[in-house]
């Protein structure tokens, strides 16, 4: 269910006096969830709403408890309560969000529904998607949040995409009705730029990282698309949202794109607390065609050398997948922000060193037999790796935040793997192909911005299938995948 980002240029508000209960900024959002840890696959449509009181008093009322939702036919849309999510840091992060789960609906509508929402005297209206039991299009990005590093890049559309660029272009790619639902690889919010340093500013640049953009542009464009409003979200974690390094991210992570809920029977924990660093639960989403989508928690995987402890848990976890599937034979996609395969420099160092051990120590030495393949982000390119005796793994790290220029591409190197490469900004979209009801594969076309400013139009550069009897990913503009690496560029991940 999607959520059309309300700033107060954007908010339909009653004029009525006093600011008790009125709302700066109202966000709505929904996450595509798994029902118990169990990796059963019981999906479930959980709508989110942010809300940033204008009066900082309200942040102590049950501001959920007086929420009322009404859909487009005007009747509550909502079975159960609506319930506030516990806040790991309330003064980095003046907000309340709340959360309720909500019905899978019959027709998909690319620009969402509206939707009334009151709080006390006052009401408003967001855009929520409609989520489908058999999504036939999934749009992948990762890495969108802008490095606001001097040198490297500014905030702006100038040399940030996620500004507005790749939202737009991603409305204008859905409008065809397509059921469509968006897959985010992690790194939503690199900005800090020592601001963060003050705590009040830790809101603002999640806002100006992910809910704006997304959302509406930058809250007064009414031209603006509403990616929100275009399909429910699955989101990985990615080690920007760590508790303890890379930004601190790990509050705002928990708070507004953790899947956990207590809506879903989950225990209600203390997160990004203490020393130790807060894991999200492995989980499973099952779609009403044999396809699933399995998501690990990859955000503090050590990378160059194998960290034994991680590696020895996700072989348990990567193990559960595989027996929770059992005979059943489903098509499924692995998510994790950090990739299992991806090649930067040339001799290439092959990273993740933690999660191949994993593997490794399965039977077969490959990843589970209903995954056919693997997505990760956290690298700042566009890559495809087809190594002999895996599933094609996908690196799309190449959503906005700067782009690294040393991708290797080659097919000599110690994968002995076909290893495709574009350090270009751009974003992926895949159709699921279907046969009497069934997932029996699909077709992805990456999309990649000819320019490093201005950028134009996003071209296919790229096309990836499942089954293939072939390689499975082909060039389709080689001019986008030279060989020759650039000496340097923006290492950071």
């Amino acid at each position: 269910m999607n959520l059309k980002i309300l700033s107060l240029t954007a908010l339909t508000l009653l004029p009525l006096p006093g600011h008790a209960e009125e709302l700066n900024t109202l966000f709505g959002y929904a996450l595509l969830v798994e029902k118990g840890t169990s990796l059963q696959g019981d999906t479930q449509v959980l709508a989110r709403f942010i809300l940033e009181p204008k009066d900082k008093k309200d942040l102590k009322k049950d501001l959920c408890n007086k929420l009322e939702l009404r859909g487009p036919s005007g009747a509550k849309p909502v079975h159960g309560k609506i319930v506030q999510r516990d806040n790991p840091d309330p003064e980095s992060l003046p907000v309340v969000v709340c959360e309720a789960l909500v019905d899978f609906a019959d027709t998909y509508r690319p620009q969402g529904e509206t939707w009334k929402v009151t709080l006390g005297k006052y009401s408003y209206e967001v855009t929520l998607p409609t989520a489908v039991k058999t999504p036939q299009r999934a749009i992948l990005l990762g890495d969108t949040g802008c490095r606001d590093k001097k040198g490297t890049q500014t905030c702006e559309d100038a040399s940030w995409p996620f500004a507005e660029t790749i939202p737009r272009d991603i409305a204008k790619l859905v409008e065809d009705r397509v059921p469509t639902i968006l897959v985010h690889m992690g790194d939503y919010k690199y900005r800090k730029k020592g601001e963060d340093d003050d705590k009040s500013r830790v809101w603002q640049n999640w806002k100006k990282d992910l809910f704006l953009p997304i959302a509406h542009g930058d809250g007064t464009k009414t031209t603006s698309p509403n990616l929100f409003a275009v399909g429910p979200w699955v989101a990985a974690r990615g080690n920007h949202e760590l508790c303890r390094s890379f930004g601190d991210n790990g509050p705002g992570w928990f708070l507004f794109l953790d899947p956990s809920s207590t809506l879903l029977g989950d225990k209600s924990l203390p997160r990004c607390q203490g020393s130790q660093e807060t894991v999200t639960p492995a989980h499973r989403l099952d779609f009403g065609h044999g396809f699933s989508i399995v998501t690990t928690d990859s955000a503090s995987l050590a990378e160059g050398k194998a960290n034994a402890a991680q590696a020895e848990a996700l072989r348990q976890t990567l193990t559960a997948v595989d027996q929770s599937f059992g005979k059943k034979g489903r098509l499924a996609w692995w998510l994790t922000h950090k990739p299992i395969f991806s090649a930067v420099n040339d001799p290439p160092k092959i990273a993740n060193a933690t999660e191949q051990a994993a593997v490794a120590a399965l039977p077969g030495k490959t990843p589970p037999g209903n995954i056919k393949l693997m997505v990760g982000g956290h690298k700042h390119f566009h890559q495809s790796v087809e190594a002999p005796g895996m599933p094609p793994q996908l690196v799309i790290g190449n959503g906005g935040v700067a782009i690294n220029c040393q991708g290797f591409n080659s097919d000599k190197n110690p994968l002995n793997a076909a290893i495709r490469t574009t350090s270009t900004y751009g974003f992926v979209e895949a159709r699921l192909q279907s046969k009497e009801k069934a997932v029996t594969g699909w077709s992805l076309n990456v999309h990649a911005y000819p320019g490093t400013s201005g950028w134009g139009q996003p071209e296919v550069v790229q096309r990836c299938t499942y089954p293939a009897t072939g390689p499975a990913c082909t060039v389709l503009k080689p001019e986008f995948f030279p060989v020759a690496k650039c000496a340097s560029g923006d290492e950071e991940d």
